[in-house]
């Protein structure tokens, strides 16, 4: 009886064994492809890395090729708006009153428009924008405005900026947020503070 036992527990080890060296051997199996898959998976990230820095500069030469092709745009925020109105003739005068005396006869206006969106509900005009087929007018004028904090057209505060693409306005918004300006120094009559 106890040869018996013996013999069936012998059985028993050798089948468990066998057991165990199959496990083993799933086991090495899972491992290599857990390795291989680990290393699949670097690349993949390697790659959407490169893709993504790719993009990046793709989306940088767009955003510069669209704020080239606007180089000689000028918006114009606070002109009022009427229904019927000739953009030319409102921006020959606004560019008369900015130069006075230095005004050419002909700015040489090749287009100008409202901003393409629907009438603001507040009652502010739209901008209009306007491109000039001279760049160096263009920075006469934009000097002229910025020399002229308090600009007034048609009993309106006017400002004139450059014309830059959605994504140049929205990244100095996102760097404006991420550092705001210094506070200005108190001023004392006999020195700074």
């Amino acid at each position: 009886m106890v040869a018996e036992l013996r013999a069936v527990i012998r059985e028993e080890i050798v089948a468990v064994r066998a057991d165990l060296a199959a496990l083993e051997h799933r086991v090495d199996a899972l491992d290599a492809e857990r390795l291989q898959n680990s290393h699949l998976q670097q690349a993949a990230d390697l790659a959407t890395t490169r893709q993504g820095n790719l993009l990046l500069d793709l989306r940088r030469q767009v955003e510069d090729l669209d704020n080239r092709g606007r180089r000689n745009n000028i918006r114009i925020r606070g002109l009022p708006e009427a229904e019927g109105e000739l953009p030319h003739e409102l921006l020959t005068g606004l560019f008369s009153h900015l130069l006075g005396e230095a005004a050419p006869d002909d700015f040489d206006i090749e287009r100008a428009h409202r901003a393409l969106r629907a009438p603001r509900h507040d009652g502010l005009p739209r901008d209009l924008i306007c491109a000039l087929a001279s760049f160096p007018l263009k920075e006469e004028l934009m000097k002229a405005a910025r020399s002229r904090p308090d600009l007034r057209y048609m009993d309106a505060p006017v400002a004139l900026y450059h014309d830059l693409s959605q994504t140049s306005l929205d990244a100095r918004r996102a760097l404006r947020a991420a550092y705001p300006p210094a506070p200005k120094k108190e001023e004392s009559r006999y020195f700074m503070v």
